[in-house]
């Protein structure tokens, strides 16, 4: 099983997104799995075991010397929090896939400038 060791930062971004992607789009299509049999259904499919299910908790634990660094969301929005009442992974995952598409925009643009 993968994980995110050794992983680009910009690779778990990607990731990140297409698991959302692909889980908004089950939810959409009718699919009444909770979204943490969705987010177990498509690691066990891509071949992924992360800690806590999430590439970016697991990019912390595995990259950061297991410290408990910043949330790689976090460095683009500090407010950033999943179980936000706001945008809620849980409760509501279109608002968060579209935060996702909006910190992972930030995150591009960052990176570009860093060049």
């Amino acid at each position: 099983m993968r994980t995110t060791k050794g992983m680009r930062i910009a690779t778990v971004w990607r990731l990140c997104i297409e698991m959302w992607e692909w889980i908004v789009e089950r939810i959409e299509a009718g699919d009444e799995r909770d979204i943490e049999k969705l987010k177990e259904a498509w690691l066990k499919e891509h071949g992924y075991k992360l800690y806590l299910d999430c590439f970016f908790c697991d990019y912390m634990k595995r990259n950061r010397d297991g410290s408990c660094s910043p949330c790689p969301a976090v460095t683009i929005d500090p407010d950033f929090d999943c179980m936000s009442i706001v945008y809620d992974y849980y409760e509501n995952p279109v608002k968060f896939l579209a935060k996702l598409h909006r910190m992972h925009k930030k995150f591009l643009k960052m990176q570009k400038e860093k060049r």
